[in-house]
């Protein structure tokens, strides 16, 4: 499928492949604890965390929101 000379899917599997790799990079697999030192975070302070997954999918609720109207 292509737009203006534009590979869609390849733009597509290109965002997924970059949000995978933001996961696994963030998770808990490989840098999420010492991120949240260095950010000033206790890795062990649960209402804190969960605090910040519940923002974070807010966010991201609000960016589709504005992301879908915008091309209504």
């Amino acid at each position: 499928m292509k737009f203006i000379g534009v590979n869609l899917w390849a733009i597509l599997a290109s965002a997924l492949a970059t949000m995978v790799v933001g996961f696994v990079w963030y998770s808990p697999l490989l840098f999420a604890r010492p991120w949240m030192v260095l950010m000033g975070y206790d890795p062990n302070d649960k209402a804190k965390i969960a605090e910040m997954q519940k923002s974070a999918g807010l966010t991201g609720c609000r960016w589709w929101r504005a992301w879908s109207q915008r091309r209504s």
